[in-house]
């Protein structure tokens, strides 16, 4: 199954979940286990008979891991997701996939940029971008490092 999430917001605040699963990760976490594990055993119990499969037409899984994916089935798939650890972005990448990735890279992309700089693949960049460490206003709080 993918890790493609369609969320309706609406239905989300009705039910209340981000209580729901701070409730729940509280409970989890007296127990024994890592970080990973409280947060997947929260998510778990929390969006129990919430979750529904999306058409493989839809979204299509595999692009970083299975070698022999239809080339047509990515062309009509409307979501490509590159999950496993071949990413398009990384040298190991599956060469005949990178194309379908690249299509859509803004090469001016201020996280890019800097993380050719420091010597970053791109999915670090965009960790480190996240996290406001470009300055370029990510999640945290916005400073630059060097």
């Amino acid at each position: 199954m993918s890790g493609l999430n369609v969320i309706d917001l609406v239905r989300w605040r009705e039910l209340d979940l981000t209580k729901t699963y701070r409730k729940l990760e509280q409970e989890v976490s007296k127990g024994t286990g890592s970080v990973e594990a409280v947060a997947l055993s929260a998510s778990l119990l929390t969006f129990q008979d919430l979750v529904y499969p999306l058409d493989g037409v839809w979204a299509l899984s595999g692009l970083g891991h299975e070698y022999g994916i239809d080339v047509q089935a990515i062309k009509k798939a409307a979501v490509l997701h590159f999950n496993g650890q071949m990413k398009p972005w990384l040298e190991l990448g599956i060469p005949k996939y990178k194309q379908y990735w690249k299509r859509f890279l803004n090469r001016d992309e201020q996280f890019l940029v800097s993380s050719k700089q420091k010597g970053m693949d791109t999915l670090e960049a965009a960790v480190v971008a996240r996290n406001g460490e470009f300055g370029c206003g990510g999640g945290g709080g916005g400073s630059s490092s060097g």
